[in-house]
C-alpha cells in the first residue's frame, strides 16, 4: 500500500510541478545546499506560493544533510542573479517547512514584466498581456521527414560546471560533436554525444580544469560528421548524403549535409 501511495504522490508531482527547471546548482558538503529553478507561467498566471513551496520542500528531503538551503525562483526571462522572483530559505532548520517569500516589487524593475504587472482592487498582483514567448517548450519539434533536422537546448550550471540538454527530431544512435568556446578566455571544448531513444541528449559537465568555468559568453556549436560515418541504421534515416537533414541548420558541402547548430551561452 505504501508503494502504491508514493507512486501516486510521484505521478500527482510530476504532472503538477513539471514545469520548473534548474538554471544553477551550488554545493558545499554538509554546509550549503543552493539552487536556482527557473517556473512557468502557465496561461498567463503566477506560479503559486504552495506550488514552490512544495518544489522546494521535495528539494531539501530529496538532498538531507545539509546545514543550510537555499532554493530561489526565476520567472522566464529573468536574468540569473539580479533579483528573483521567489525565495525559500532555510537556516539551520529555521525554515523547516520551506515557506515562500514572493518578491512582486522585483518584476517592476524587470523590462520582461515592468509594464504586466498590475494590482487589482485587493492589491493582488496579476499579469495582463503577458507574451507567451517568454516560455519555451520542448515538446513541439515536428519529424525530420517532415521539417529536416531540428534541435533545441536547455543548459544549467552546477557549482560553475555547464551541463547541456538538447532535444531533436534525430535518429536514435546518431553521433554529434559539441563544442564550447569563450574567445575571450581562450577556452575550447569538444564532447562527442549519441542521441538517444526519443532523441534528446546530454553533454557535460564542461569545467575549467576541472573548476568551475569563468563568467562570460561561450559560443557552442553542434555538428555532424560525414553521413557514411553515421552507423547503417542512421544512414537510412538521415540519407546516404544527409539529405533528409537538410534545414536551417544545416550547411552543403560538395552535396553532403551536415549540421551546424549555434548557439550563444552566457554563464
Amino acid at each position: 500500500m505504501k508503494k502504491f501511495l508514493f507512486v501516486l504522490f510521484s505521478f500527482f508531482y510530476v504532472n503538477i510541478f513539471a514545469n520548473y527547471k534548474i538554471l544553477n546548482k551550488e554545493i558545499i558538503p554538509k554546509m550549503k545546499y543552493s539552487v536556482d529553478f527557473e517556473v512557468s507561467i502557465i496561461d498567463g498566471k503566477f506560479p503559486t506560493e504552495e506550488n514552490m513551496k512544495q518544489i522546494s520542500y521535495n528539494e531539501k528531503i530529496n538532498n538531507p544533510g545539509y546545514e543550510n538551503y537555499f532554493i530561489h525562483f526565476y520567472l522566464p526571462g529573468m536574468k540569473l542573479g539580479s533579483g528573483a522572483f521567489a525565495v525559500s530559505n532555510n537556516y539551520k532548520n529555521s525554515n523547516s517547512e520551506m515557506e515562500v517569500k514572493i518578491w512582486y516589487d522585483t518584476l517592476l524593475y524587470n523590462p520582461n514584466y515592468s509594464d504586466k504587472v498590475k494590482k487589482d482592487s485587493k492589491n493582488v498582483y496579476y499579469l495582463e498581456n503577458y507574451n507567451n514567448k517568454l516560455e519555451k517548450n520542448f515538446n513541439k519539434i515536428e519529424t525530420l521527414e517532415k521539417v529536416g533536422a531540428k534541435i533545441l537546448i536547455d543548459y544549467h550550471t552546477v557549482n560553475g560546471k555547464l551541463n547541456i540538454q538538447g532535444f531533436s527530431n534525430l535518429p536514435k544512435g546518431m553521433e554529434l560533436l559539441i563544442d564550447l568556446e569563450n574567445i575571450k578566455t581562450n577556452y575550447k571544448a569538444q564532447e562527442s554525444i549519441v542521441i538517444l531513444d526519443d532523441g534528446s541528449f546530454l553533454c557535460g559537465p564542461f569545467s575549467e580544469k576541472n573548476y568551475r568555468l569563468k563568467s562570460g559568453e561561450y559560443n557552442l556549436m553542434i555538428s555532424s560528421p560525414i553521413s557514411f560515418l553515421q552507423s547503417q541504421n542512421v544512414q537510412k534515416i538521415i540519407g546516404e548524403k544527409g539529405e533528409s537533414l537538410k534545414s536551417d541548420i544545416t550547411i552543403e558541402d560538395d552535396g553532403y549535409f551536415f549540421i551546424e547548430y549555434k548557439k550563444k551561452i552566457t554563464i
